[in-house]
């Protein structure tokens, strides 16, 4: 399930972003900043491990959004999780993906950067 939230609030003198959150059916959830412009190495990651084209060594990546850092894995040989991101800072915060759902998180938030360099 995935839900889109609008924050109008300032942080630190700026808007916060507008956060998507995302469940994964099974406990886990995590916010994700949806348009922001340092989101591109996260999506990139995300592609590799979805549309598999990363080696089975290159399974944990580490990357930064904003002024939070995401864990980005590849479990290894699993069959139903295809993708696990957990909040650095927040490890509360996790999710674990099957492909299909991975994709169409992914879709959401290369939207979302669609929608913010248009606009």
């Amino acid at each position: 399930m995935v839900s889109r939230t609008r924050h109008s609030s300032l942080h630190a003198g700026r808007a916060t972003p507008r956060l998507m959150t995302v469940f994964d059916g099974v406990g886990g959830q995590l916010r994700l900043p949806i348009g922001a412009q340092d989101a591109f190495g996260f999506i990139f990651v995300r592609r590799c491990i979805v549309n598999g084209v990363l080696p089975r060594s290159a399974n944990l990546f580490e990357v930064r959004v904003g002024d939070q850092t995401y864990l980005v894995s590849q479990p290894p040989e699993q069959e139903r999780v295809c993708l696990g991101v957990v909040n650095l800072y927040d490890p509360a915060e996790h999710i674990d993906l099957p492909r299909k759902t991975a994709s169409i998180v992914l879709a959401l938030l290369e939207e979302g950067m669609d929608t913010r360099q248009t606009s």
